[in-house]
This record gives structure tokens, sequence and C-alpha cells, in this order.
């Protein structure tokens, strides 16, 4: 049973004004030469615009949008928590507007040390300024918050102008009401399943819009059947097993482990991380099937499932298709079993096609990792997954609800 939960440390620092601290240098943008003092900016023309302020704040910062790109722009900081902070809950609020609707937004990203645990934006611009606030909660394992001021850089963006102007982060006055996870007893878990893979994968603060399959896989399965997610953002095959995460999921307690890898492994090949999908990638696979069998742990394999990226016919990008044959021929090479996310992914995109399927990602921009919608979605043809390959886990899965 799912309860609510206050988040009870709450940190009320005031300025002799009453106001909460702001936990952000240079809220108000203040613009020096080029520089915005205290925040990491991009290339695009900025200027200090006070003519242009809201009416109860001193200054503005003006972008004039002056190149294409397929990424938006930013002006970013990043508050460092302290561990009297770290458990607290917090409010991001600024004002905002654009010389055209919905081409600029706050965003908040969550780190604990270099891993991000979650992302989610705040607000839209309109032609009129705008006021926005977001309130949320962060529990012990962030120790980072990074408040970007972000912009489309789209072709019909350009010479479009956007303002930002007293951004603000303080801790929130208001305990800020947050579901927590089911509260379950591990020692009646007779059946545990380990989850590795990337940041599709990957679990995420429950404060941000960003989620993973394996995040959400385990509200599908038997009160009996525990899931532990153990996949990492940013991982591939490779660089799971050299930082040792393969090690430490060695000694977990398990009788099934589901591996999906692709996504990272497809990187530039100059990049440490990847593999090439006929030789390494093959033989790290090896690696996790041989491992996990030593220490009798069935390992299901799963495809990469595609990203969600349309050409103008109507079609689906397929630069992860050598990745999803690599491990088809390694699962019949080892006498594995493997769920074709890669193909099931691909079938459920094309027939929603490109716009219905968007609240299926994370944000518009995003082609590759889900919402929480879209996590479900991928969860569910893991399930189906396991149903047509003949999974003793087919059986732990609770009736799932019929489809709207």
């Amino acid at each position: 049973m799912k309860l609510s939960v206050l988040v009870t440390t709450l940190f009320c620092y005031r300025l002799a004004t009453g106001e909460p601290q702001n936990l952000l240098k240079n809220g108000q943008l203040e613009q020096v030469g080029k520089r915005v003092t205290a925040w990491t900016i991009d290339d695009e023309p900025k200027q200090t615009d006070r003519e242009n302020a809201p009416e109860d704040a001193k200054n503005s910062l003006r972008v004039d949008i002056a190149t294409e790109s397929n990424q938006h722009g930013y002006i970013y900081q990043v508050v460092n928590l302290s561990k009297t902070t770290k458990s607290a809950a917090y409010i991001l609020s600024g004002k905002l507007k654009s010389s055209a609707d919905g081409l600029a937004f706050f965003q908040v990203k969550l780190f604990s040390g270099k891993e991000r645990r979650g992302i989610f934006n705040v607000g839209s611009s309109k032609a009129q300024w705008q006021q926005v606030s977001k309130a949320f909660a962060v529990d012990g394992d962030v120790d980072g918050i990074q408040v970007l001021c972000r912009y489309y850089r789209r072709a019909d963006c350009v010479g479009k102008k956007i303002w930002f102007s007293d951004v603000r982060l303080a801790i929130s006055e208001d305990p800020v009401v947050s579901e927590s996870k089911p509260i379950t007893d591990d020692s009646k878990k007779t059946v545990w399943i380990l989850v590795l893979g990337d940041s599709t994968v990957a679990s995420y603060h429950e404060a941000a819009d960003l989620r993973g399959w394996g995040q959400v896989i385990g509200h599908y399965f038997q009160e009996h059947v525990g899931v532990k997610n153990l996949a990492k953002s940013g991982r591939s095959s490779k660089s799971f097993i050299t930082e040792g995460l393969l090690e430490k999921a060695l000694k977990e307690r398990a009788h099934y482990v589901i591996i999906q890898f692709g996504h990272n492994d497809s990187h530039n090949k100059t990049e440490p991380k990847a593999t090439d999908a006929n030789t390494d990638f093959k033989e790290y696979l090896r690696t996790y099937l041989d491992s996990f069998r030593k220490v009798n742990v069935e390992p299901i394999l799963v495809t990469p499932m595609h990203r969600r990226t349309f050409g103008k016919d109507g079609s689906l990008s397929d630069n992860l298709l050598p990745y999803a044959t690599a491990m088809k021929e390694v699962a019949l090479e080892k006498n594995a079993p493997l769920i074709d996310l890669h193909k099931m992914s691909g079938a459920l995109f094309l027939k929603l096609g490109d716009a219905v399927s968007t609240d299926l990602s994370v944000n518009a921009e995003d082609r590759t990792h889900f919402s929480d919608k879209g996590a479900r979605a991928m969860a569910e043809l893991v399930l189906k997954g396991l149903a047509g390959i003949q999974s003793p886990l087919a059986k732990e899965i609770k009736p799932l609800a019929p489809a709207e």
C-alpha cells in the first residue's frame, strides 16, 4: 500500500527582509562584460536589459537567438548541498518571457556525484512576463542541484528574444508531500530479480519527470517477487564491467538477472565506453552470461529499444540494429533467453507515430529517455517478452489491467 510522507527536515534560512535565502548566486543574472557572474553560459548573444525587466525586479538578462542548433541553449549554475540540506524541500522560482510563446523554460537536474538522478522542467515563456515556481523534495543521495535557464534554438527560433529574471532556489518553508515507495518486507521475498542496464533502464529521483523501465517493472510482479534495479545512467556493456558494477551485482542475492545494453555502446568509437557490435560487445555479453551462470543466476538478455527518432517518411532510424542483432547472435550461441525489446518498441512507435508517441518521452526534444508513461510501456513490453519466451517469471506477473 502506498503511503504519503511529509518531508519534515526543513531549514528556514532567512534574510533580514524575511525572504528565504536564495541559494543561487547572482539570481538577477547581472552581466559583467560577456560573463554572467556565477553562471555558465553558452555562446548566444546576451545582454543586461533593465528597461524590459519585470516591475518588481531591478534587472533581466536578454538572450538573442542567433544560431540554429538541435541542442537547447543554456545558462546554468550548480548548488552543492551540505549534509544539513541534503534531505530538504526546495522551491525553484523565476520570471521569464519571450518574443514568441513557448521558447524558454527553467530546468532542474538532480545529481549524486556525477550520476544524474533526475530532471524536470518548470514553466514556459510567453510574450508577457511569467512568474513560475515548483516545489520539490530531495533525499540523502542527492548532493547537487543544477538550475538551468533553457531555450530552444530551432531554425524557427533564430531572431527571437528571451528574457530571464529573478531566478531563485530556496529551502521551502512548507513541507512537500511526496509519494513514498510501497513499504515491503524483504524477508517475505522468495524470488529476486536483478536488472542491469543504462539510463533507459535506471531509477531516478521521484521528484523528476524522468523514469527508466527498471524503476517501474517491480510494480507488475506479485508481492513475493523482489526487484533490485542496478542499472546506471551512461553505462555500456563495457563500462558497467570496468567500473566494478558487475562484480557488485554478482554478490547480490538473486534468481534472475535481466540485462539490457547497447545505447552507450553505440556512441562514437573514440569514447572509452563505446564497443563494436561485432567484436567486444559480444564478448562482454558472454562475460555477463558466464558470470551469472557461475553463481546460479538465470540471465535474460533484452535488446536495446529504439530511439524515438522518425524520418520525414515516418520511418524510424535504426542505428541500434547492429547491437540488437549481435545480442540475438550471442543468445543463440549461448542458449540464453532473449526478449526482443528492439523489435517490440519499434513496432509500438511506428503504430503510434511521432506526434502521438511524444508523451512516452521525458520531453518533446528527448528521443531516448522516458516519462513515467513511456517507462511503463517499455516495462510492459518486457513482461510480454517474458511470456513469449515462456520464462518461469511470466507466472509471477500480476494480471495486467485492461487497456482503456
